[in-house]
């Protein structure tokens, strides 16, 4: 785990997150990172975290140790990192950990075909993981959690929209992350052509139905950055406070890895051209900023929030519909599965509630009689002996679970 520790940087009020008690015991977001080799994502990273740690030494080692002319499965396996960011504000230190996954072959290959359906796979893998945990009977008490809340996609501005491959790509992976799609290196466009690029791929987007995470009727005024009543944006218009984020959707940002510190001591990113250099927080040549207030900021719980209310319960109740309906599973002839009926439930209700409720003062100032005592004793046999039948039961149900884990893993193998 690598550690950054950011003092007041770019104005970026992260101490007043929209949630304060989950702003001082901390956060947490799993970020995915897709698009193009050489779109930016390493340099795009190392801004978010301050500090100069991309590409790792195990991206390095990863691709030094693979061969382009070849293409197989092991090229798409994901490299995880886990980023560890202190933010100090007011003498208050935050602490936000993000956990980075990339794909550094996907969209690269001359051959890319087989690069959106591994990744949908590998997202299905993290989901059924939190799916068999929820599933057992004796749960741990603390599971940490590899769904990726957000997947920043980074595009090129070709001027002709998005390609084949980003269509295919985030049509397959949409409805299991929450996607926001990223114009990088925008210093290679004029404004006209910017304008154009963001109207062509949103044009794209909403034509092959990809679903992108949806701000609503959320505005600048809410993401923690100061916006002034009237602001020029990168494309040449005007920005307000009550300018919709849907509005500015994909996000056209320039990144560089070179860090100096301004008049007042905090601390900026530049990039260097052979004419000057720019300021990457200023938000009139990049949305960089407004785009990590929103992600680290004002929409962190909300990209959580979709993740699990809304995609993880879609592919969840795919999954057990998949599986059966009210208990009942469907039937395997090499492994007989438990039938969870209404009796069987009902019987092991009433056995935890006849368990746990306190003896009347009554029934413990008057001995049972010898007749009640056997029918009393009788009683405590059969809640027993319905103990055991659960226990059976559910050793059977632990084994079919296991069972579909390896049919799924099979499947991902395959391409299914």
């Amino acid at each position: 785990m690598t550690v950054i520790q950011n003092i007041n940087y770019s104005n970026l009020n992260t101490g007043t997150l929209r949630l304060q008690k989950s702003a001082k015991k901390g956060a947490r977001l799993c970020i995915m990172v897709l698009g193009d080799n050489g779109t930016g994502k390493s340099t795009f990273l190392n801004n978010l975290c301050n500090e100069n740690i991309f590409p790792t030494v195990r991206q390095v080692n990863y691709l030094n140790t693979l061969n382009d002319l070849e293409i197989d499965e092991k090229k798409y396996e994901p490299i995880t990192e886990t980023i560890e960011i202190v933010e100090e504000e007011n003498t208050k230190k935050i602490t936000i950990t993000l956990d980075v996954v990339l794909f550094p072959y996907a969209g690269y290959m001359v051959d890319n075909s087989m690069a959106p359906g591994l990744i949908k796979n590998y997202l299905d893998e993290q989901f059924y993981k939190f799916l068999k945990e929820e599933k057992r009977i004796n749960r741990k008490k603390s599971l940490n959690d590899t769904r990726p809340h957000v997947c920043i996609y980074f595009l090129r501005a070709t001027s002709r929209g998005l390609n084949e491959y980003d269509i295919k790509c985030m049509q397959e992976i949409c409805n299991k992350v929450n996607i926001i799609p990223i114009i990088s290196k925008a210093d290679t466009l004029t404004e006209d052509e910017l304008s154009l690029n963001k109207k062509l791929i949103m044009d794209d987007i909403k034509k092959n139905n990809i679903n992108i995470f949806d701000f609503q009727d959320d505005s600048l005024e809410g993401t923690l950055i100061e916006i002034d009543k009237k602001e020029i944006s990168i494309t040449g218009e005007y920005i307000y406070p009550s300018t919709l984020i849907n509005d500015l959707l994909p996000f056209a940002i320039i990144c560089g890895n070179q860090i100096i510190k301004d008049e007042n001591n905090n601390l900026i990113h530049i990039r260097k051209y052979p004419w000057g250099q720019v300021v990457i927080e200023d938000r009139s040549i990049s949305e960089y900023v407004l785009f990590k207030g929103i992600l680290l900021g004002s929409h962190l719980q909300d990209f959580k929030d979709t993740t699990i209310n809304i995609l993880y319960e879609t592919y969840r109740t795919n999954k057990l519909l998949q599986e059966g309906t009210d208990g009942e599973f469907i039937e395997n002839p090499e492994l007989p599965l438990p039938i969870l009926t209404k009796n069987s439930i009902s019987g092991s209700q009433s056995l935890s509630r006849s368990a746990s409720r306190p003896q009347s003062s009554r029934s413990r100032s008057h001995p049972r009689s010898e007749g009640n005592t056997d029918s009393y004793q009788g009683n405590a046999t059969n809640d027993t002996e319905t103990v055991k039948d659960l226990e059976e039961q559910n050793k059977l149900y632990q084994m079919r679970i296991e069972e579909l884990e390896k049919k799924l893993k099979e499947s991902a193998k395959l391409g299914i």
